[in-house]
């Protein structure tokens, strides 16, 4: 049981980790885009 929760635990901060990488990688994008668009 110790060793289940203990691998959801990590699975959980994995994918918080690629969705804040996700989305920066995203808004830095965005800003690239709007960037490209204002000039």
């Amino acid at each position: 049981m110790e060793s289940v929760q203990d691998d959801n635990g990590r699975g959980i901060r994995r994918l918080k980790r690629f969705l804040l990488c996700a989305r920066g990688f995203t808004l830095t994008e965005l800003i690239i885009v709007l960037g490209i668009m204002g000039v």
